[in-house]
Order: structure tokens, then C-alpha cells, then sequence
């Protein structure tokens, strides 16, 4: 989407959010119980600082036991009750956690409404981040962000043939000094009221020598604004007690990619670290990815697209659907797309401020409308080289964690 009304895109839809009341989460289901206790937790945050009326949740469900009992302290109404009360050209907001098959059949019914629209009342979970920042933004006066990715070092301990950071953390390893990562995150909180989860990235978190440091200032100072820290790890690596300390006063969340089927090292630390962390309570979550997607990332991939294409390109993205703010090297520079960083990274693409902005000169509302999709040219540069989310197939898919042998070839 190319700025027209730069700090004004969304006010159209903003009026409508204001007015909001109910969010309705159809099906009780895992899915629909994240999604409302992230928003419990935002709406904890906020609301006591609201003007004008505040927001209720409800649940969907057909199944009439479901509905005698509340669900995460919410009432369950039946589809019936849903369908007589949503589609009455009001401005309440209904998210989709049900199947594939029911939720298409759902969409296709609710959207015969003409006051139903796709990703404006009416969403699917992966794409209710993106609409809950504006919510907020408009309802409620904060600036709140799903996701913010803190860089603090491309470094890692295994060698993935197809790791997207191979060209760094292979060529070029980099780790931000402890007080320059701590001044990133001054300069976060000077612009962003509240994050979901706020991470410690691009490379492995727990190759970083001074992380207790940082989990302290991040937890001691900004703890009441963030949701979750989360450091996500390959399963290889075994924190230090000081580390493990830090993760237990912080009471951070640590992500675990299950790389077993292809790296010894992580089938006899993996087992370790997860019963670790479990001794010692800290909250984790193991993750096994099934293949890894090649978005061709460098490649001469979308040159034949026109800008009309390429803005298309970008909106179809699953980044472009997101909240999530890439906090790179270099201080008040933040991005939209973790390939777009890379790519500057990488040398991939020209640096232009299309394809970042600077947190120090950039108004809130303009911050909001660069990550959820607005940039100088209706797309960042990075599309013209990277495949983007939805545009990758079967044919794209590569194995995971597959090793190359000591001494390899990038």
C-alpha cells in the first residue's frame, strides 16, 4: 500500500473501530483461548486509561454443553444468537478459530452480509494482529505491537545449509555490545506503549554473552509493558546457571526448534534442555517445523512485476498481515519484514528508507501504518528479490537443519 494520507491511511476504518463493543471468537477451541488471553492481557493494560466505552468477548460455539459455561470468564452464545446479533451493520469484530472446511463455509455466509468485511470485522487468527494494533491505536490512544524482534548478534553455533542468516552469522558474525542493545530497547519503549512478546533474535539468543543482562533491564524496566520475552533456541545449547537464573527471575519463554532428525548434537542436548527447563519451571515450547520454505531471498524473482503488482505482492504477503517490528543493528531503525532486514543485511537491495523508518523521526500513527503495510512505493524493495509468504508452493520446500560437513561451502 503506497502513503497517500501518510499518518491518516486508516482513519476511514479507525472511526468504525472506536465504536467497536464486542469481539466475538467463534469456536472454543486452543486456537480462540491464545488469541483472548493476549487480548485479556492488552485489554487489562488499557482499558483503565480508556475514554468511552470498553470491549467485550464472547465465544461461538454449536456445542450447547460448551455454551452452559464460560470460556477464558467469557460467555458462550450459540451460532444462532452470533448470527442474529453480528450482521447488523454495526462495528463489532468476529475472528474465525475453527477448521478449514467450516471456517471457508462460515466466511462465504457471513460475507453475503453487505456489512461484513474481510480482514476489517472479519478475520482469520493468523491475520487478528494486525487488526488488534489499530483496534487499540483507535479505541484506546496506545501503540501496541505483537511482535518486536530485538537483533542482538547473527552468530550460531550450527551450520544449516539453508539457514536464511547463513550469509551473515557465517561471513560476517556480529553481536551488538550489551549497553548498545540496551539503548535499543530505550528507544522502543520511548515509541511503543505495549508488546506481546518481545524477542531476542536473528541469531540463537543463547549464544549471546551477556544475556542476563539484558533479561534483567528488559524484565526489571519495561516487564509490566511486555506480555512475554521470549529467546528461541536450536536445542543444542545448554544455558548457564546464570542464564537459567535470569530465565526464572525474568520468567521468560523460551522456544525450542526440534532439530533432531537432522543434527546429532540436538538428539542428545534436546532431551537435556527441555527436561531443564521443566525442573526449573520456566515456561517453554517445543517446535518441530515439518520443511523449511526457500523464498529465494536474493534472487532476480519479481522483476517482471509492475509496481501495481508488486504492491499487490507485498499485501498478499503473510507479512503484511502481521504486527511484528524488526528492530535491526543500527539504532532507531526499525522494519517491517525479517527478509527485508536481511536483505539490507545481505547488500540484496539498495538502503533506502522505503524499506525501514527511523523510530526517532516517525510519528505513532506513521509507525503503525509502516509495519501493517504502507511504505513510499506500495511495497519494500526486498519483493522485487524474495518470493514472499504466499507465494511459495511445495516446490519450495527444503528440509530442516540439514548440516553441511565441517569445512563446507556456504
Amino acid at each position: 500500500m503506497k502513503w497517500t494520507r501518510r499518518g491518516h491511511e486508516w482513519d476511514e476504518w479507525g472511526d468504525d473501530y472506536r465504536g467497536t463493543q464486542n469481539i466475538y471468537f467463534y469456536g472454543v477451541t486452543e486456537w480462540a483461548k491464545t488469541l483472548c488471553e493476549n487480548l485479556q492481557w492488552l485489554l487489562g493494560k488499557v482499558a483503565g486509561q480508556a475514554k468511552g466505552d470498553g470491549l467485550t468477548i464472547r465465544f461461538v460455539d454449536r456445542d450447547e454443553e460448551k455454551q452452559k459455561l464460560p470460556f477464558c470468564g467469557c460467555e458462550v452464545i450459540s451460532p444462532e444468537h452470533f448470527f442474529s446479533t453480528f450482521c447488523k451493520g454495526g462495528n463489532d469484530i468476529a475472528v474465525l478459530c475453527v477448521g478449514e472446511r467450516s471456517t471457508e463455509e462460515l466466511k462465504e455466509k457471513l460475507l453475503a452480509d453487505g456489512t461484513v468485511v474481510y480482514r476489517k470485522n472479519l478475520f482469520i487468527p493468523m491475520d487478528f494482529s494486525h487488526i488488534c494494533s489499530l483496534l487499540i491505536w483507535y479505541k484506546y490512544g496506545k501503540l501496541y505491537f505483537s511482535d518486536v524482534d530485538n537483533f542482538i548478534t547473527n552468530n550460531c553455533n550450527l551450520r544449516c545449509k539453508d539457514c536464511i542468516i547463513r550469509h551473515t552469522h557465517r561471513k560476517n558474525k556480529r553481536k551488538l555490545p550489551p549497553e548498545e542493545v540496551l539503548r535499543h530497547l530505550d528507544e522502543i519503549f520511548e515509541k511503543v506503549d505495549y508488546v506481546g512478546k518481545l524477542i531476542f533474535g536473528c541469531g540463537d539468543g543463547l549464544i549471546y554473552d551477556h544475556l542476563p543482562e539484558l533479561l534483567d533491564y528488559a524484565g526489571s524496566r519495561y516487564g509490566g509493558r511486555i506480555q512475554k520475552i521470549t529467546l528461541i533456541t536450536n536445542g543444542t545449547i545448554i544455558p548457564k546457571p546464570e542464564v537459567l537464573a535470569a530465565m526464572k527471575r525474568n520468567n521468560i519463554h523460551v522456544i525450542i526448534d526440534d532439530y533432531r532428525d537432522t543434527v546429532e548434537l540436538a538428539k542428545t542436548n534436546f532431551p537435556k534442555l527441555v527436561a531443564l527447563l521443566a525442573e526449573n519451571g520456566i515456561r517453554h515450547t517445543e517446535l518441530k517445523h515439518p520443511f523449511w520454505y526457500d523464498m529465494r531471498l536474493g534472487e532476480d524473482v519479481n522483476s517482471h512485476m509492475s509496481e501495481v503488482d508488486l504492491t499487490a505482492h507485498m499485501a498478499g504477503c503473510d507479512c503484511g498481515n502481521q504486527s511484528q517490528v524488526y528492530y535491526g543493528w543500527d539504532g532507531q531503525k526499525v522494519y517491517r519484514c525479517l527478509l527485508s532486514a536481511l536483505a539490507v543485511e545481505f547488500g540484496m537491495v539498495r538502503e533506502t528508507e522505503n524499506e525501514f523508518v527511523r523510530l526517532n523521526e516517525v510519528a505513532p500513527k506513521e509507525l503503525l501504518e509502516f509495519i501493517l503495510g504502507y511504505t513510499d512505493k506500495g511495497y519494500l524493495d526486498t519483493c522485487r528479490v524474495c518470493l514472499g509468504g504466499r507465494s511459495v508452493g511445495a516446490e519450495n520446500r527444503m528440509a530442516v537443519g540439514v548440516q553441511l560437513p565441517a569445512g563446507g561451502r556456504v
